[in-house]
């Protein structure tokens, strides 16, 4: 008497003899692939379509840059847009103070909201408006 298999010692049904050449039955593509497949497409779908759309909002952002905006570097240094060149951007933060930076190094633009109405801090913090 021999070592149980792998397949007996969790239970597994013994396949039924058969020919040997034949592939095993209820196989295939799908039952093989299906789930790296799926796992690919949930991978798309929640980490690499939100990083694209993302991305190109954020091209998007640097090209509608423009002069006088007031901008925060990702060093946290806050200024506004004195010039605007292909690859820097020269900020004001003090006056007569102006330091250059690199187009990539502004993350974002603090423009009023498009009806010119600015929110009182107070509503902004509590959610509720008047």
């Amino acid at each position: 008497m021999g070592l149980p298999t792998l397949s007996a010692a969790l239970g597994l049904p013994r396949e039924a003899p058969g020919d040997p050449g034949q592939p095993p039955a209820g196989g295939g593509f799908w039952t093989s692939f299906g789930p790296i497949l799926l796992l690919v497409a949930v991978f798309y779908l929640f980490l690499i379509r939100p990083a694209n759309k993302k991305e190109k909002a954020r091209r998007e952002m640097l090209k509608a840059l423009s002069k006088h905006d007031k901008v925060v570097t990702t060093g946290g240094m806050l200024g506004t847009v004195a010039v605007i060149d292909e690859e820097t951007v020269t900020l004001e933060v003090a006056r007569d103070v102006r330091l250059r930076f690199l187009r990539s190094a502004i993350h974002s633009i603090d423009r009023p909201p498009p009806d010119g109405k600015a929110e009182a801090p107070e509503a902004r913090k509590s959610g509720t408006k008047g």
